[in-house]
């Protein structure tokens, strides 16, 4: 061997073993080793947790985290300052996802129960890498049985992930039985309800649209200790009653549904009935044109 070689040493905790800079990184990051940030995460989610890292590391990934440490650490000495910030509205899995990118371009940890607030940090971060492989994770979670399950959380993301709320609006287009007969709709929140009550591509019938809509209000009524009246019901669909498109429902089904239970005006049944069968037609508050979709299927 000649004299310039160099043989590695074997002290010094075993460093001469890393043989990427990844596995440098990760060694940092677990061990905290010479850090200068501590982040106290999660606080609002009752699972708060503290994280060490490195700023200089932490701002060369994010432009947005590069900003907030420069104005923090503006001034100090080096080596000789520890920042301390408090992330009470970030999941703390999340936050554990978003360092393990940051370190090492890759995210192990990944779940349904924190891929969607990984997605959050992603965002608020500017990891758009990142929000890439949280999207791609999700998009392939979503099954026919499950969009509804993931609807609600994906309306919280929308801006995020659009791709996310988009497919899963797609299934329920496509689902019919599944979706609009199933418990699980009876789950769903008021926004996710409104946005798929104005899609013009469903393929169920104003008929089952209709009989859905009616028992999500009735146990959204139990849910919050009230009697499932028709003016309860009524109440707590509110505006997104306007939505429902009675005119288009049978006959049959509008006169022993929301005619005889009340759900509507007798001045509003009267109005839809002479808009199906008059030849000058009133006008209103519901929609009244067919959806779009040439696979309506009526059960």
């Amino acid at each position: 061997m000649s004299e310039n070689s160099v043989t590695p040493s074997r002290g010094s905790g075993g460093r001469a073993g890393i043989s990427k800079i990844s596995d440098g990184l990760q060694r940092m990051l677990a061990s905290g080793e010479r850090s200068d940030i501590q982040f106290t995460v999660g606080r609002l989610y009752g699972a708060e947790k503290i994280f060490p890292a490195h700023g200089l590391i932490m701002g060369v990934r994010s432009s947005v985290l590069h900003a907030a440490l420069d104005k923090m650490f503006s001034g100090t000495v080096g080596g000789s300052y520890t920042a301390h910030i408090d992330l009470p509205d970030v999941h703390p899995e999340a936050f554990a996802n978003m360092l393990s990118y940051i370190y090492t371009d890759d995210v192990k940890n990944l779940s349904l129960d924190n891929a969607f607030h990984t997605l959050r940090c992603a965002d608020k971060y500017g990891l758009p890498l990142l929000g890439a492989i949280c999207t791609n994770f999700i998009l392939n979670q979503i099954r026919t049985d499950s969009c509804l399950d993931m609807l609600d959380t994906a309306v919280r993301y929308a801006n995020a992930a659009p791709c996310v709320l988009e497919k899963c609006l797609s299934l329920i287009d496509k689902s019919t039985k599944t979706v609009w007969e199933s418990d699980q709709f009876c789950e769903i929140g008021e926004e996710a309800l409104r946005i798929i009550l104005q899609r013009d591509t469903l393929t169920a019938s104003e008929d089952t649209i209709y009989s859905a809509v009616d028992k999500w209000a009735a146990q959204m009524c139990i849910r919050r200790n009230m009697d499932a009246s028709s003016a309860n019901r009524r109440k707590i669909l509110g505006q997104t009653f306007f939505l429902l498109r009675f005119p288009l429902l049978t006959d049959a089904h509008l006169m022993d549904g929301p005619v005889k239970n009340g759900l509507l005006l007798q001045s509003e049944g009267w109005d839809i009935y002479r808009f199906k069968h008059a030849t000058v037609k009133p006008e209103l508050p519901f929609p009244t044109e067919p959806r779009q979709s040439t696979r309506v299927t009526t059960l």
